[in-house]
């Protein structure tokens, strides 16, 4: 029973999780690529603004979500670089969720998105 090892089943768990994660992230970029070039619409505001407060509940929840999903994936995955690509494609689709339904996305929410990210995976890292 060599096959069914602890050490096997968490090497071939974290594999699933790695391609899972690779997946959502290239759907993601593909569905905001497809969200962003429409040739019938026509648009009057830009896609993003820079003109939203940086310090809001908003703002305090992209930070800290995005920290925790960092966290959370990369102390399963023991990577800080899953942990940082899950924090940063979650924060994109809520950004590209915006764009799709005909909001703006924030470039302030964009950029906590990265800095909780960042600091959720490297602290589940460790």
């Amino acid at each position: 029973m060599d096959f069914l090892s602890p050490s096997r089943v968490r090497t071939a768990c974290k594999g699933v999780a790695v391609r899972f994660l690779l997946t959502m992230m290239i759907s993601l970029l593909i569905t905001a690529c497809s969200a962003m070039h429409d040739p019938f619409a026509t648009r009057a505001a830009p896609l993003c603004t820079a003109d939203t407060p940086w310090i809001d509940t908003d703002k305090a929840v992209h930070f800290f979500g995005t920290a925790f999903i960092g966290g959370v994936v990369s102390a399963y995955t023991s990577s800080f670089w899953a942990g940082l690509g899950a924090g940063i494609a979650v924060g994109a689709a809520r950004e590209f969720w915006k764009i799709y339904i005909g909001s703006q996305c924030e470039l302030s929410s964009s950029t906590l998105d990265v800095l909780g990210s960042l600091l959720g995976a490297s602290l589940g890292a460790r």
